[in-house]
């Protein structure tokens, strides 16, 4: 973050021109970074809108090649994307541009997951993404179709973002302000009244403003709230406060009831086999009491395992035994010879049912309200399998066969897309997603899913953004997404030395996962977290001190940030660029203290006001000195809300104003 503080930023290398290329260069361009392309070819035009313009350095050659690299400029640049549709090319090129500049940054696109994380560890300073899996939630979401736009996963814990319109007879519109919808496990992202959202802005809305209906509320929460430990630990006292007898009972009972017929027939099997065990020890201790109990288990064990032929093979036995004792003995022996051949035949069914596991009837198609996919390519078979973990009803069609084990759980169609809709049952189908590579068949597909379902939902992967736009006005509830448009603001994020993570979507606009490790001379050091998210407009959703410290999800704002700290924010590309260059934003607002209502009061006031503000405890306690007074610090206008809401807590009474045109002067020192 702290190299292009420059007045002049350099360049980004981008290997590969295909869509990928051209919309990084659109995107790289509208931050102000000098943008050098390299291609094997000369284009004859353009498939994305402004690519000529973007590019300050066009060359032609291999970006595998050494002299390739060096006459594009790889010397000068800050940062080389590589973004063909070869991955090995994408390899081998890393591999010539980190030679050549051992400093530079290398974004790649590539799928290969375990040869990625070797090459970071190999190289330094490389980020790999998969064009595949950064879209797929959300394409699935979309497909889905309700309040949740994007899914993360981030140590463990499971986090969705919404984007809620409150309706009618909502518990949220009975006068709510915002502010009070943030809780340890929720967080507002964004809040548009009266339902027009225009551009996303995590800080641009007033938290003391009320919920009315109609209004558009984005917010992200954890799944399930966090339990403390001292509930934790509650529970776990009164689980083993439990009788012992009770948790055995329980549990038989949970096997018995939870088991298949197989199992409650091993089940009875197996306890008959015990009792008559039993009983052959205790038969033969009476019988010869001057055997040991040892040598009575001895016995009874023999004869379980096919042993009487053992004892009693001998025409005239050395010892005397009853007629009715020497019949139990047979029948203890006849008992374990047919236990043991249900083992037997058991282990033997099971071995050639794995064997012929291939044999094994596919899953079956739903028949209504259930989601189609069509298309089979790594986006699809990403997004059916997302789909499926997500509890929705899912079939997949596919132009190719496909391997059993790649989507186990989901029914594939094989065959002619076009003439498999009617055996994926899309009459009755909720969501249509054609996700082919090519955008005219995926248009046909989303046209005759309309004809056959006209209610259902299509998302139709269309990567010309001009085609995409045409084809969301033939056909009511279209969405229409360019896998290139969506991964090209992360690759660009990458370049900018940005840890993205995942990406989702807020209305039109993408948003994106990133994590910091604040790094000495950077941006972040040494400065509060509520200036960071405020100024450079982000949103904290993780933070932890050091890798071996406990996260905290949507944690404070008055915390200062170290070097050495971890930091998990949503940002648009924007907000990420702010927070490379530094740029922060105005801040617009003021707190001016009325009156305090003791002592106690005032002292505590001087504490909060010196935590949320950064400010020195001295510069805090003089603002109380004569009473009305504005607070010389200029604050951003949620630290400001917070400010007045917690000094009214204690005692202090305090409202945010405008801030003053004369108040940047005389601003005491907060160090």
């Amino acid at each position: 973050m702290n190299e292009s503080q420059d007045a002049s930023p350099k360049a980004v290398l981008i290997c590969g021109l295909g869509l990928l290329g051209q919309h990084c260069a659109v995107v790289l361009k509208e931050l102000g970074i000098p943008v050098y392309g390299l291609h094997d070819v000369e284009p004859a035009s353009w498939e994305t809108e402004g690519v000529s313009q973007a590019l300050d350095r066009f060359t032609i050659g291999d970006c595998r090649r050494h002299s390739a690299l060096e006459q594009a400029g790889i010397a000068s640049c800050r940062a080389v994307l590589f973004t063909t549709n070869d991955e090995r090319a994408n390899i081998s090129g890393a591999l010539a541009a980190r030679s050549l500049n051992p400093g530079v940054r290398l974004v790649i696109r590539s799928s290969q997951t375990n040869l990625n994380e070797r090459l970071d560890q190999r190289l330094g300073n490389l980020m790999a993404l998969d064009i595949a899996e950064l879209p797929a939630t959300a394409f699935s979401l979309a497909a889905i179709g309700d309040e949740t736009v994007g899914l993360l996963s981030l140590d463990g814990e499971f986090l969705r973002v919404v984007d809620r319109r409150i309706g009618p007879g909502d518990r949220w519109a009975a006068g709510r302000e915002l502010h009070h919808l943030d809780t340890r496990w929720r967080r507002v992202l964004d809040h548009s009244s009266g339902g027009n959202r225009t551009r996303v802005d995590f800080h641009g809305w007033d938290p003391g403003e009320p919920v009315q209906q109609g209004d558009l509320l984005a917010y992200i929460e954890l799944y399930q709230p966090t339990p403390t430990p001292e509930s934790a630990r509650a529970k776990e006292t009164e689980r083993r406060a439990l009788p012992r007898w009770n948790s055995i009972r329980a549990w038989l009972g949970r096997l018995w009831s939870g088991g298949s017929q197989v199992r409650r027939i091993a089940l009875l099997t197996a306890a008959a086999l015990i009792l008559i065990h039993l009983a052959g020890v205790i038969l033969y201790k009476i019988q010869y009491p001057e055997t040991t109990l040892l040598d009575a288990f001895n016995v009874a064990t023999v004869l379980i395992f096919d042993g009487y032929s053992n004892m009693f093979a001998q025409l005239k036995l050395p010892f005397h035994i009853s007629l009715w004792m020497l019949l139990f003995s047979l029948m203890m022996t006849m008992s374990g010879a047919v236990v043991m051949g249900m083992l037997y035949a058991f282990l033997t069914a099971r071995v050639l049912s794995a064997r012929l596991e291939f044999r094994r009837r596919p899953a079956r198609i739903p028949r209504s309200r259930h989601v189609v996919v069509i298309g089979m390519g790594p986006l699809g078979r990403r997004v059916a399998g997302l789909l499926a973990d997500l509890d929705q009803p899912v079939v997949a069609v596919s132009d190719v066969g496909l391997d059993h084990s790649v989507l186990p759980r989901i029914p594939v169609i094989t065959g002619e897309p076009r003439e498999n809709l009617a055996k994926a049952n899309c009459a009755t189908a909720a969501s249509v997603l054609a996700l082919t590579d090519d955008d005219v068949s995926n248009l046909e597909l989303a046209l005759m899913a309309a004809q056959i379902n006209e209610s259902c939902r299509l998302v139709v992967r269309a990567d010309d953004a001009e085609f995409g736009r045409s084809v969301m006005s033939l056909a009511p509830h279209t969405h229409a997404m360019s896998v290139y448009a969506l991964s090209a603001e992360a690759f660009a994020a990458g370049a900018l030395g940005e840890n993205v993570l995942n990406l989702l979507r807020i209305g039109h606009e993408t948003i994106l996962t990133t994590e910091f490790i604040v790094e000495s001379g950077d941006t972040f050091e040494g400065r509060l977290l509520g200036d960071v998210t405020c100024g450079y407009g982000l949103a904290a959703i993780l933070f932890q001190r050091r890798r071996t410290d406990p996260v905290e999800f949507f944690p404070p704002e008055d915390i200062r940030l170290e070097v050495g700290n971890r930091l998990v924010v949503l940002a648009t590309i924007g907000g990420l660029q702010n927070a490379e260059h530094g740029a922060s934003l105005q801040r617009t607002h003021q707190v001016r203290v009325l009156k305090v209502y003791s002592e106690d009061a005032a002292f505590e006031g001087t504490r909060t006001i010196s935590r949320i503000t950064g400010c020195n405890l001295g510069a805090a306690g003089a603002s109380f000195g004569e009473l009305p007074a504005v607070l010389p610090q200029l604050l951003f206008r949620h630290q400001a809300r917070r400010l007045a809401r917690e000094l009214g807590l204690i005692g202090v009474t305090a409202e945010v104003v405008p801030a003053q045109s004369t108040a940047g002067a005389g601003i005491p020192s907060c160090d």
